[in-house]
C-alpha cells in the first residue's frame, strides 16, 4: 500500500478496502492531528474530530472529484468535523482582561493584547454575531491559510515572475516580544521552504509566529513530503489509537436499512443489533401491515354490521404483531439464555417495535374506510389490552398459541356484546375505561413474569 498515491488509495476505499483506509490514516494522522490541536487545546476533542473525519472518508470517499490534493480535501473534512463538535458544546464564558492579567503576570506582547481585545471586545461580539457560514469563510481565508495576512497572494504559493517568495523572505516580528515568547520565524535558510521535523515541533509547541504558522499550514496542504515529516512529532501509539477507533466503527454490524430510522429515534446500537438479528422486526411488521390491510378491506367491502366487524378485527392487529415479534426471535432463545440482557427489557423492546408499526398503520387505514369514522379510534384501548394479555400468556404458552387463545376470546366477546346491545357496548365509555384500567395490572404481571420466569420466545 505504501507505493500507492493518496488518490489511488481513495479509489480502493470506495470499494470498501480496509487496508487502504488504514494506510491513509497512518499517512495523514500526524499533520492533521497537529493542525487540529492548534485549533483546540483539548487533545481528546482533536482525536474525536479526526476519528469522525476518517469515518467520513470511509463513507464518502467517492465524493472526491480528483481535481485537487487529497491532503487539502482531508483537512477540509477534519476542520468541519471539529467545528461540528465544538458547536455541540456549551459556549465558554468570556473572561475579562483583568482576570487574564491576574492569571498571566508576565508581560504580554502587543499581539497578545490585541487577541484579548478581539476575543472579548466589540470585534469579538461582531464576529459571534455573524452567521456560521460567514465565520467559516473568515476562518478559511484568514486562519486556515487560504490568504496570507501580509498580502493578497495565497500563503505558501510559489513566487511568479521573479517575485520573491513570502516563505523565503524573513518574517519581521518584534524582537523583544519574540525573545520573551520563544517565537520561531521562517526565513530563507529553511531548506528551500520545506517543513522538517524541528519546524513541525516548533509548530506543535506554538513557537511559530502567526505569519510563519499560516505559511506552514498552507504549504503542507499540498506537500506530501512535509506531511510525512509530521509523523515523527505524533507518537505511533496515538496513530494506532486513532486507527483502532475508526476500525471499530467501520467493522460494527450495520442494522438493516428498515431499522436505521430507529437509530435516529434514539434506539441504542445493542438494541438495533438484537432487532436486526433473525429478522426480528420483518415478520411482525409484515403481520401488522397485512393485518391492517385485511381489516380495512373486509370492513370496507362487507355490508353487514360494518362497525362490528371492524371492532372485532382491528384490535387483533397489534396483538398479532406482538406475537409475531416473539416468534421471529425464537432462534435467539439459546443466545438470550447465555447473556445477562434483561428479559423484561427484551420483551418491551420487541413489543414496542411491533406496536410502532401496527398502531399507526391500522389507524390510518381505518380512517380511510367510509362509514367507520365513529369507531375509528375505539379499537385502540382493546388493542393495547390484548397486547398486554399476549405478553402475559407468553409465560405459559408459545407465541401463536397465545395469539390463538386471545383471538378466539376477543371475537367471542365482541359477538356476544354486539348481539346483546350493539357496538355501543364495546365503544362505550365504561367499557373503554375498564379495558384501560385492566392494562395496568396486566403490565405489572408481565413485569413480574419477565423478571422471575421465562417468556416463551425470550429464552429457552
Amino acid at each position: 500500500m505504501q507505493h500507492l498515491t493518496d488518490t489511488e488509495l481513495l479509489d480502493l476505499v470506495t470499494q470498501g478496502d480496509e487496508p487502504a483506509l488504514r494506510e491513509l490514516v497512518e499517512r495523514h494522522t500526524g499533520w492533521l492531528l497537529l493542525r487540529l490541536r492548534r485549533r483546540t487545546g483539548d487533545e481528546a476533542l482533536a482525536q474525536e474530530a479526526l476519528h469522525d473525519a476518517f469515518l467520513t472518508v470511509w463513507r464518502r470517499a467517492g465524493t472526491f472529484r480528483g481535481d485537487g490534493d487529497v491532503g487539502a480535501w482531508l483537512w477540509g473534512i477534519a476542520i468541519r468535523q471539529l467545528v461540528s463538535r465544538l458547536r455541540k458544546r456549551a459556549a465558554p464564558v468570556p473572561v475579562s482582561a483583568r482576570v487574564v492579567s491576574a492569571l498571566s503576570p508576565t508581560v504580554r506582547s502587543a499581539e497578545d493584547e490585541l487577541l484579548v481585545a478581539v476575543e472579548h471586545g466589540s470585534v469579538g461580539d461582531a464576529l459571534r454575531a455573524l452567521s456560521p457560514e460567514l465565520r467559516q469563510v473568515l476562518q478559511a481565508t484568514v486562519i486556515d491559510g487560504a490568504l496570507d495576512p501580509r498580502g493578497g497572494r495565497t500563503a505558501g504559493d510559489p513566487p511568479g515572475n521573479g517575485e520573491e517568495s513570502d516563505a523565503d523572505r524573513p518574517v519581521e516580528v518584534e524582537g523583544a516580544a519574540a525573545a520573551r515568547r520563544g517565537v520561531v520565524t521562517v526565513g530563507a535558510t529553511n531548506q528551500g521552504w520545506h517543513v522538517d521535523q524541528p519546524l513541525w515541533s516548533a509548530y506543535a509547541g506554538g513557537r511559530l509566529d502567526a505569519a510563519a504558522e499560516v505559511s506552514v499550514e498552507a504549504h503542507v496542504a499540498s506537500c506530501a513530503d512535509c506531511r510525512r515529516a509530521a509523523g515523527a512529532t505524533v507518537s505511533p501509539a496515538t496513530v494506532e489509537a486513532v486507527w483502532r477507533s475508526v476500525q471499530a466503527e467501520i467493522t460494527r454490524p450495520e442494522p438493516p436499512r428498515a431499522l436505521r430510522w430507529l437509530r435516529r429515534a434514539g434506539v441504542g446500537e445493542s438494541e438495533l443489533v438484537l432487532l436486526g438479528a433473525a429478522d426480528a422486526v420483518t415478520l411482525p411488521w409484515l403481520t401488522a401491515i397485512g393485518g391492517a390491510v385485511a381489516c380495512a378491506l373486509v370492513s370496507g367491502l362487507i355490508g353487514w354490521r360494518q362497525e362490528a366487524v371492524f371492532l372485532g378485527l382491528a384490535p387483533l392487529v397489534p396483538m398479532l404483531a406482538v406475537v409475531a415479534a416473539f416468534d421471529a426471535t425464537d432462534s435467539l432463545r439459546e443466545v438470550g439464555a447465555a447473556t445477562p440482557y434483561s428479559k423484561l427489557r427484551l420483551a418491551l423492546l420487541r413489543t414496542t417495535a411491533a406496536l410502532a408499526v401496527a398502531l399507526p398503520v391500522t389507524l390510518l387505514l381505518g380512517l380511510t374506510v367510509p362509514g367507520l369514522h365513529a369507531v375509528a379510534f375505539s379499537w385502540l384501548v382493546p388493542g393495547l389490552a390484548l397486547s398486554s394479555g399476549a405478553l402475559l400468556l407468553l409465560g405459559w404458552l408459545s407465541p401463536w398459541a397465545s395469539g390463538g387463545v386471545l383471538t378466539l376470546g376477543w371475537l367471542t366477546t365482541v359477538s356476544v356484546a354486539v348481539g346483546a346491545g350493539g357496538t355501543g357496548v364495546v365503544t362505550g365509555g365504561v367499557t373503554q375505561a375498564l379495558l384501560a384500567v385492566a392494562c395496568l395490572p396486566l403490565a405489572g404481571l408481565v413485569a413480574v413474569r419477565a423478571t422471575t420466569r421465562t417468556l416463551r420466545g425470550a429464552e429457552g
